[in-house]
């Protein structure tokens, strides 16, 4: 019998929560309490766009890219969602060479996250300081060889190594312009290729280059 189980892919925001860089300025202010004889509870929130789990749109780095607000909803429903365990050490530049097993996934599939295994160290500074990056390279890979990919995410904070910035930034360029965009900061701790569908929910806002995002996955559970 076949049952499904719904797991988040994303984390929660907090002021603690790693940025590009080591930089800092999550704020979560409290400006209406009960317990201070207020109506209502509430919270003025003060982050970056591009602040935890968060999606990269092609105008990030594409003057006339497209914004977050210009995709339809289905556009943020992924039908074949697939993962690729990637072994690399600190600082890596991840290309071709290291994708080991891709004959092996699903060449329909919409959304390839990257299981680096940096997760585990997202508390600690090697997180933002060591972290792996992408090749520019990759881009042109995917998109040749998943002529449907719309998409692609990692459990490392950024597409960029902040030991490699400017490659980084060519990175960046090379899969936004072929139209996929890049989640970054995902959780992936739950999620082994028993995923049978993910939706992620952006902050919609005008013309939004990027914007923290909430994703969730489907999971396949077998009794």
């Amino acid at each position: 019998m076949l049952n499904t189980k719904v797991i988040w892919l994303s984390h929660v925001l907090d002021t603690n929560t790693p940025l590009f860089a080591g930089q800092k300025g999550i704020e979560i202010t409290p400006e209406k309490s009960i317990c201070k004889g207020d109506s209502c509870n509430t919270v003025k929130l003060t982050l970056s766009n591009h602040a935890g789990t968060h999606v990269d749109a092609p105008k990030h780095f594409l003057k006339n890219g497209e914004t977050i607000d210009a995709y339809s909803a289905q556009d943020w429903v992924f039908q074949c969602p697939q993962l690729l365990k990637v072994k690399c050490r600190q600082a890596d530049i991840i290309d071709s060479s290291f994708l080991q097993g891709i004959e092996s996934l699903d060449s329909n599939m919409d959304l390839l996250f990257f299981k680096t295994g940096y997760e585990q160290y997202r508390q600690e500074e090697i997180y933002w300081s060591r972290s792996p990056g992408f090749s520019p390279e990759l881009a042109d890979f995917l998109h040749k060889k998943f002529p449907k990919l719309k998409a692609v995410g990692m459990d490392c904070l950024s597409l960029t190594s902040f030991c490699h910035r400017e490659l980084g930034r060519e990175a960046h360029k090379a899969f936004l312009s072929k139209g996929l965009r890049i989640f970054e900061d995902v959780s992936l701790q739950e999620f082994n290729n028993n995923v049978l569908l993910v939706v992620a929910l952006p902050l919609r806002f005008v013309a939004g280059d990027g914007a923290p995002c909430t994703l969730i996955g489907w999971i396949e559970e077998v009794e």
